[in-house]
């Protein structure tokens, strides 16, 4: 049970940051209320958060034919993310299980630093941002219902860490004191760690998003802002490559396209604002929303020490499994298999 807890904790943060590559940031808004993102319950304190109605979790349907606004979609995110070399700043997650109806609220932390380190430190939600508790003892979602129309029950996450220092990859359970440690070769670090196992997209080109995706325009996709009131490129994808669809099945992401954050150069910075995932088995839905206007870009060091330290450091915890990377475990050589069609793909909520 512990070490299932642990590795499900790498899986989320290897979703994570497969999707947001480059950076991790979103608009968050007074009372919580998150620009462009659909929300099912009130914005306010203990109000719902986002989600998706129905107890069967939506898969979106993926258009194997590239749309024509996904091309410059790509080549400007990778124009834009080049020069960023820091990271820091924070966002809120919220894991749906459809089969026990739980919700699961977390925040967090990030730091990044090119090209190939980065960390998600994840704490219990805030109490005074949970539904009230009611005469049964219960906090409920009234505005997320699954099967029989049962209202999700609502729980905040646990503590956890996930880290890449580059030459290994750390998942670390604090509240249990424990850790996985994946250790990567030298021929995967640094540049080369896009064709690594691991779902990274630090610094990824165009050629590579698409050699990785099937890639699609989702229906919240605003780019000038007129449907919506805000600018908002909604990108919807599907692994291509077997060891990125063992960890999800279907990405949806919203870009801000550079309207928040400039580099040193005063250039504009393409950033996720909202991620949405869903698990291989379609029962599991994680939404991370990312607060932009908080979030630093290379802005002196990352911490204070070194965000990324070795496993040594973490004295009194337990390690539950190390492992080694090697040349053959290379994604490269292993396709998924092609998205079904499913229902046609909705807002990330």
């Amino acid at each position: 049970m512990q070490r299932r807890r642990v590795s499900q904790t790498l899986r989320l943060g290897l979703a994570a940051w497969s999707l947001c590559g480059w950076t991790f940031v979103h608009a968050q808004q007074p009372g919580g209320s998150s620009p462009g993102v659909v929300q099912t319950g009130p914005s306010q304190a203990g109000g719902g958060a986002p989600g998706t109605a129905g107890g069967q979790l939506p898969r979106p349907q993926m258009d194997l034919q590239e749309h024509p606004d996904v091309g410059p979609i790509l080549t400007a995110w990778e124009r834009y993310t080049r020069n960023i070399e820091r990271l820091h700043g924070t966002f809120d997650r919220y894991v749906y299980d459809a089969t026990f109806l739980v919700e699961k609220r977390a925040v967090g932390e990030f730091w990044y630093e090119a090209p190939d380190k980065g960390r998600l430190d994840f704490h219990p939600f805030p109490e005074e941002r949970m539904p009230p508790v009611n005469d049964k003892g219960q906090r409920l979602n009234p505005n997320k219902r699954g099967q029989n129309d049962f209202p999700y029950t609502v729980v905040a996450d646990g503590r956890s860490k996930w880290i890449c220092r580059g030459d290994a990859l750390l998942a670390i359970n604090v509240d249990e004191k424990s850790y996985m440690l994946t250790e990567i070769p030298p021929h995967l670090q640094g540049k080369n760690i896009t064709a690594s196992p691991l779902p990274f997209l630090f610094g990824m080109n165009t050629a590579e998003m698409r050699k990785r995706f099937f890639l699609s325009i989702g229906q919240m996709h605003d780019p000038d802002g007129s449907r919506t009131g805000r600018k908002q490129l909604h990108l919807v994808a599907a692994p291509r490559l077997q060891a990125l669809a063992s960890e999800f099945s279907r990405a949806e992401v919203l870009l801000d396209p550079g309207t928040t954050l400039r580099d040193s150069q005063d250039q504009p910075i393409f950033v996720p604002f909202a991620i949405k995932m869903l698990d291989p088995s379609g029962q599991q839905e994680t939404v991370y929303t990312f607060h932009l206007q908080t979030t630093k870009v290379n802005e002196g060091p990352l911490f204070f020490g070194n965000p990324f330290r070795s496993p040594a450091l973490w004295q009194g915890y337990k390690l539950l499994e190390h492992r080694r990377l090697t040349l053959e475990e290379d994604p490269a050589q292993r396709t998924a298999e092609q998205p079904p069609a499913q229902p046609p793909a909705g807002a990330i909520r």
